[in-house]
């Protein structure tokens, strides 16, 4: 077959810029019909690009995304809306031929380690006759055929620390619960109002030995290890830096705190993250009344402050573990894979909420990703001066200088970095937080 036009276009050294260019305009739309116009216009030339749409409109048909239970619980994916559209070349080309598309697609709740703890007592014992309300609402909707959950949250949270035998036993014992939740009877639980896995005792403790041995030998494991726990660092680091700027001066102005935020992420960390760049400027905003940050105080105990900003940045690290799981293939046949958290905190809650995407794309054959936020690049309050940051830290030079660094730095460098990095702001946050 001859080249297109759209082949010769995507050869000429250019078309990065353009294809920039489109991107950012369909995930700017301000509804699904004009993204599809978009589409329509511009798709021939994104023949490997993925776009995720939340849907607003009850109307609309759409990917189960998020769910609130009444007494708190919640889960959330980085949509705000109830439910998401997607669109490719292939359910774009079914849908222009058929009027509609066939979307095969994973669906997975990831558990963390505080949603695990509050399931795990109903999970033990199926004896148990009374199970709260709110807590029954959740099961039911596990149990349903669609829903599907997943232990990776907990998972990466605990297998730095399954070298300790005591741990190792707790943590199995969360698991046997986990496989219990996964595999809930549901007819039986409509009938009986009682909790039974469709797994026989001995499938489960198999099922959990299984996932306990893979966890152990991955905390033995440098190339799986090192890079999650440096990931991990990087979010407190920033968290370490984010709550210091706040305590040391919480009347500084905005511009001030931002431009000192964004120097150490250029400069220390390498790397700008927009997420956190939002949450910090509604903390500068804030300070304590942000619940996500409210034990973080002056003349708090420090060593329990430290270990709270450790969690705080467990919970970041698993939004932005979301980010990178939508560009997953679980399956040769499935098309997507949609993650979402449950979690019964209200403070993590508030912040899984606070900047939902507006639109994701990602390259299937790249990985590269792009993400579209409802809100300015820096958060409110910050056109007076947005350009000027904007200029410094995201313009070509600037981004090419952070990939450069990167590049040439080994893993061991990097590692080590960022080991010296933290150690010097936790003294200072110890110092500017008073800490006793």
């Amino acid at each position: 077959m001859p080249p297109t036009i759209a082949d010769h276009l995507m050869a000429d050294p250019r078309f990065k810029d353009l294809e920039q260019k489109i991107i950012a305009k369909m995930l700017q739309s301000q509804d699904l019909n004009e993204a599809f116009e978009h589409y329509k216009e511009f798709g021939m030339l994104l023949p490997n690009w993925k776009f995720i749409f939340p849907v607003n409109n009850a109307d609309k048909p759409g990917i189960l995304a998020n769910a609130t239970f009444s007494h708190g619980a919640a889960v959330r994916s980085l949509f705000a809306a109830t439910h998401v559209h997607v669109w490719d070349q292939d359910t774009f080309l079914e849908t222009m031929k058929t009027g509609s598309a066939r979307l095969p697609l994973d669906y997975s709740i990831g558990l963390d380690a505080q949603a695990l703890s509050y399931l795990a007592p109903f999970l033990k014992d199926e004896s148990l006759s009374r199970i709260p309300p709110d807590f029954i609402e959740v099961f039911n909707f596990i149990a349903q055929d669609n829903v599907n959950v997943d232990p990776i949250p907990y998972c990466l949270e605990n297998i730095p620390r399954m070298t300790d035998r005591a741990h190792i036993d707790e943590v199995f014992e969360s698991l046997l619960a986990y496989h219990r939740l996964r595999t809930i009877d549901a007819t039986h639980l409509n009938n009986t109002g009682k909790i039974r896995s469709k797994l026989s005792d001995n499938e489960i403790v198999a099922a959990a030995q299984v996932q306990v041995a893979s966890m152990i030998d991955e905390c033995g494991n440098p190339r799986f290890l090192s890079p999650l726990l440096f990931r991990h660092s990087v979010i407190y680091a920033l968290l370490l830096k984010i709550t210091s700027i706040q305590i040391n001066s919480p009347k500084q102005g905005l511009k001030r705190k931002l431009t000192t935020l964004l120097q150490f992420m250029d400069e220390d960390l390498g790397v700008v993250y927009q997420r956190e760049l939002l949450i910090a400027n509604r903390y500068f905003h804030q300070g304590q009344k942000f619940p996500f940050f409210n034990t973080i105080q002056g003349n708090r105990n420090g060593k329990k402050m430290l270990k709270d900003l450790r969690s705080m940045a467990w919970d970041m690290l698993h939004v932005r573990n979301l980010e990178g799981a939508m560009t997953s293939k679980t399956h040769k046949d499935v098309r997507y894979f949609l993650p979402a958290i449950l979690t019964f905190d209200k403070r993590y809650i508030d912040v899984l909420e606070a900047y939902p995407l507006k639109g994701f794309a990602y390259n299937e054959l790249s990985g590269r990703i792009y993400q579209h936020y409802p809100s300015d690049t820096f958060g409110e309050n910050t056109s007076n001066f947005e350009d000027e940051l904007y200029s410094r830290f995201f313009n070509g030079n600037a981004i090419e200088a952070r990939r450069a660094r990167a590049e040439g730095t080994s893993d061991k460098k990097r590692i080590d970095n960022i080991a010296g990095l933290i150690e010097n702001l936790e003294k200072e946050f110890l110092v500017v937080t008073n800490a006793i």
